[in-house]
């Protein structure tokens, strides 16, 4: 779904519209499954695009699948603060951020579950 500068991965309506934006969260360390595991331009794009489209008045959601077995989810600072900083603005604005645990057998993706969000970076 097109919106500003980005392709957004959908667009949800059933009163308010909101705009979801998916990401895959390979890395983990220490139970925590950070993201990204690389500095990402593109993935600050698409959060300044969600803060756009809230301004706008639709919500705005991201939705971070995490496939490791973390027990918590949080930005990977030290990888990209500017993509942290971001998010966690996001979140401020009300943004809805989502981590959820899916498990692949070889065969089949299982959902297991959501995963609580920690914005804080660590040491503070």
């Amino acid at each position: 779904v097109i919106f500003g500068d980005s392709r957004l991965d959908f667009l949800l309506g059933n009163g308010n519209k909101c705009f979801v934006e998916v990401k895959g969260c390979t890395l983990e360390r220490n139970d925590i499954a950070l993201f990204p595991d690389a500095p990402t331009v593109r993935g600050r794009k698409h959060v300044m695009e969600l803060l756009k489209a809230q301004e706008e008045g639709y919500d705005a959601a991201i939705l971070f699948l995490v496939m490791r077995r973390a027990t918590s989810f949080s930005p990977h600072w030290h990888m990209d603060s500017a993509f942290s900083h971001a998010l966690h603005t996001f979140s401020q604005k009300r943004g809805k951020i989502i981590a959820c645990h899916l498990m692949f057998d070889g065969t089949h993706v299982w959902y297991k579950g959501r995963i609580p969000v920690i914005m804080q970076p660590s040491g503070r």
